[in-house]
Order: C-alpha cells, then sequence, then structure tokens
C-alpha cells in the first residue's frame, strides 16, 4: 500500500487548455509511477482543415473530444486504474497537488458506484 502524490502539470495560463498532463508518485519512493496527458488539439489535423485538404496518415495527437474542465478528473482517475492494473497497488493516503480534493473524491466516487 501506498501514499500517492497527485500533480496535475496544468497550464494555467492557456484560454481554452488545449493539452492538460498529470502524474502520479510515489510519497515515499518519489518514483513516477504513472504520466499522461489529454489533447483536444492535433497541429497536423489542424494544418490539413485551414488548407481544406485530408490530413496524411499520421500518429494524431488528438485524443480528447469532451470539455477541457474534465480532462484533470479524468487524467487521475485513468491513472489510479492503470496503477491498479499494472503495478498491482492499494493506496492508503492521497496527497493532491493543484487539484480540489473535492473534484478527485466526487471523480473517484463516480468510478467506484457509492
Amino acid at each position: 500500500m501506498l501514499a500517492e502524490i497527485i500533480d496535475p502539470l496544468i497550464n494555467s495560463r492557456a484560454r481554452n487548455k488545449l493539452m492538460q498532463k498529470a502524474s502520479i508518485i510515489g510519497a515515499k519512493t518519489g518514483k513516477v509511477l504513472y504520466v499522461s496527458s489529454k489533447s483536444k488539439y492535433c497541429p497536423n489535423c489542424a494544418r490539413a482543415l485551414t488548407k481544406n485538404i485530408k490530413p496524411a496518415t499520421h500518429k494524431c495527437s488528438k485524443n480528447w473530444d469532451v470539455s477541457s474542465t474534465s480532462m484533470e478528473s479524468e487524467l487521475i482517475l485513468e491513472g489510479f486504474l492503470n496503477i491498479i492494473k499494472m503495478h498491482k497497488l492499494k493506496y492508503v493516503k492521497i496527497i493532491v497537488q493543484c487539484l480540489p480534493k473535492n473534484l478527485l473524491r466526487e471523480t473517484l466516487r463516480k468510478n467506484n458506484g457509492s
């Protein structure tokens, strides 16, 4: 069982928050357990759209179509679910940085169905 540090790396200056990143780090070990990002923008697709052409085959970086505000909680939830599967870990304590605890609590509650 581990205490985890959640650190959403959010660009608070971005007007429309097209991309957000988050990491989950073991509080005692300092090891990175999970890092991920969500993006509402792909430069290749955007360039093709402005030129009114079909985009060339590429690895599209756009992986989010829902609201920008929901990116943050989704990244954290995704991280916790993946850590449980990948590392077979259980959490004792969650230390949150830059993320309202009630948002995390509500997100985890929705996923657990309680």
